[in-house]
């Protein structure tokens, strides 16, 4: 199939668990942001969206001008359209935020045994601390890995 460039939809959709309508679809594709408030990145006619626009475009409609997709869920992540509404910017930012957060930047469930509260008083990712352990470990670190080597 060389030359011919794949859908937009059909990309997009390799990008995300599916799933019941009442759980989040983490998008599992490009982000930006800052670690807590990432959000989903995708191309599409060679120009970077929002995943959760996009996903609000292909499978609801339409953004009108002036309206922004808002996360029921408050998961930046999440691509599910059960999950997103359309809101203006005013009543956009008028949404209280929620003090703790929910999921790490990864995606894990802050929750009981998943939160680590340090001595600073701030709550961290179990998984993702035994993940970077794991890493640490075996020298798998970004500082740590070597151009070009590969690592199984």
């Amino acid at each position: 199939m060389k030359g011919k460039k794949e859908p937009a939809a059909l990309r997009f959709i390799r990008f995300f668990s599916w799933g019941p309508k009442e759980n989040c679809w983490l998008w599992t594709g490009a982000r930006h942001g800052r670690p807590g408030k990432l959000y989903g990145r995708f191309s599409e006619n060679r120009e970077n969206v929002m995943a959760h626009n996009y996903s609000y475009r292909l499978f609801v409609g339409d953004i009108p001008k002036g309206y922004e997709v808002h996360h029921l869920c408050e998961i930046p992540l999440c691509v599910n359209p059960y999950h997103l509404q359309l809101l203006t910017k005013s009543e956009h930012s008028s949404i209280p935020r929620t003090p703790k957060k929910e999921f790490c930047h990864r995606g894990h469930r802050m929750v009981g045994w998943n939160v680590i509260v340090m001595k600073s008083g701030s709550r961290a990712c179990r998984q993702c601390h035994y993940d970077r352990g794991f890493m640490y470990r075996r020298g798998l670190l970004a500082k740590n890995i070597k151009k070009g080597e590969v690592y199984a």
